[in-house]
């Protein structure tokens, strides 16, 4: 009767949440980077001329200049890609379950529901999760190249675990070959700290099926591979990413510092205290919930700590970069962990779906009820934020049209969610000083330099609010 309940109530409140974010993800609007971008766009004759120029002035990172250039350019991919984000999220977690456990996860297994508690833990340990995957210029450069690859190391792990199990049969060309070779490719060309990262899997994997297990490395594996490194050379031989860096120091011993810095805070404060705690719990809670009484071995960690050195360097690339470092850029190295403390619990000879029926529904209970409070409150500040944006943008239209030299327009009042990307009034300023000089008018707000964005609890009164009227 318990389990009975417990289901049907986790199917409800995960339908709801699905529902909400797929709002929440619709209602978030082109906020900083998205203009400029969409500018970028516009002015650009075709795609060619577009791609051009970003890889010989900006980056090359390949998978960011294509989607950037055509999701601003249609609108019906730009609403596709962004209802699409939160569900690439979760299949991105799924498909790292296989990499794991060398099992897809269904439904329909037992063991699903630690599955739903893993992904969730991931879900709300994430410290920059708005600007990570809710954002359009982030969803953009972090969450699909990391859904693309995964999907590249899915397939390399199904070539190992094939060839150790000499079972593989795929003989069509077309489904061996073409899929390996466009993820290895854009495994490699999307972001500088994801393809290193891949290169290092990819490449311990042929450590393994060369001098352990003693095996002959498979065709298909030698052009993911290979395309692969073709498409790191892609993405760091870009002429833009040279006059990118002429942005940063030189001075390697401040570099050196700032990193120390980005380091121990993003692994002991994620940021700020909050999400340190969050982050931290999430940790206990997948040791603890799912094994009581821990007894870690050597043969265990030699088959986990390759994701622990994943996720340290996704941190170490950034050293280069000291200038542009921000707390959406440990998205891959949060990521990697879980994934390390997910194998160590995997491999765990106290398997994790021991866990006690009681126990196990309270939990899913739980995280279900927070899931709809996150998707919920998200929706409402995602949305105040759209109108007050439209608004803004009307005003500078009308001003545009009638020739004004100067405007002023509000600040957001939006209280932001978790899952809400906006502009501190700082880099506003800085946002509307950039526009000023596309549209030709003088754009300002009078908000100070120093104040503060409210917090996210705060949407509940704002709520209760609106119901009292």
């Amino acid at each position: 009767m318990i389990k009975k309940i417990s289901v049907q109530f986790c199917y409800i409140f995960s339908f709801f949440s699905i529902f909400f974010y797929f709002l929440t993800s619709f209602y978030q609007p082109l906020i900083g980077d998205d203009i400029f971008v969409f500018y970028d766009v516009k002015n650009s004759e075709d795609f060619y001329s577009y791609f051009v120029f970003k890889y010989n002035n900006w980056t090359g990172r390949f998978l960011q200049i294509v989607l950037g250039y055509y999701i601003f350019t249609n609108e019906y991919f730009l609403i596709f890609f962004k209802l699409a984000s939160i569900p690439t999220f979760f299949i991105t977690i799924w498909l790292a379950w296989y990499c794991i456990t060398s099992k897809f996860i269904k439904l329909s297994d037992e063991n699903f529901w630690t599955f739903f508690v893993f992904s969730s833990l991931v879900w709300f340990s994430l410290p920059a999760i708005a600007e990570n995957i809710v954002w359009v210029t982030g969803f953009i450069t972090w969450l699909y190249p990391m859904f693309i690859s995964l999907i590249f190391l899915t397939l390399i792990f199904y070539f190992y675990n094939s060839t150790n199990k000499n079972n593989f049969k795929i003989k069509n060309f077309t489904w061996k070959f073409i899929p390996i070779i466009i993820t290895g490719f854009l495994s490699g060309s999307s972001i500088e700290q994801l393809s290193i990262i891949i290169l290092f899997i990819t490449s311990y994997i042929f450590y393994l099926i060369i001098f352990v297990n003693n095996k002959k490395i498979s065709t298909e594996y030698y052009i993911g591979y290979l395309f692969l490194i073709l498409g790191i050379l892609f993405l760091f031989l870009a002429p833009g990413n040279y006059t990118r860096m002429n942005l940063v120091e030189s001075n390697f011993i401040e570099k050196i510092f700032k990193f120390t810095i980005y380091l121990f805070s993003s692994y002991f404060f994620l940021g700020n205290v909050k999400e340190a705690m969050i982050f931290f719990f999430s940790i206990i809670l997948l040791f603890f919930l799912f094994n009581p009484e821990i007894r870690i071995t050597i043969k265990v960690l030699k088959k986990s700590l390759f994701w622990l050195f994943a996720s340290l360097i996704g941190l170490f690339i950034m050293i280069p970069l000291t200038n542009f470092l921000s707390i959406r850029t440990i998205f891959f190295p949060i990521i990697f962990i879980f994934f390390f403390i997910l194998s160590i619990n995997i491999n765990l000879e106290n398997k994790i779906n021991n866990t006690k029926p009681l126990k196990k529904y309270f939990v899913l209970i739980t995280i279900s009820s927070l899931l709809f409070f996150d998707s919920f409150t998200s929706f409402l500040s995602n949305r105040s934020l759209y109108y007050e944006n439209n608004y803004r943008n009307h005003l500078i239209n009308e001003a545009r049209i009638s020739d004004q030299e100067y405007l002023e327009v509000p600040f957001y009042t939006t209280i932001p969610s978790r899952l809400t990307y906006n502009l501190n009034p700082e880099h506003d300023r800085e946002f509307l000083k950039n526009i000023s000089k596309i549209m030709n008018i003088n754009i300002v707000h009078q908000a100070s330099d120093n104040a503060a964005l409210p917090y996210s609890k705060n949407i509940l009164k704002e709520f209760k609010n609106i119901l009292d009227k």
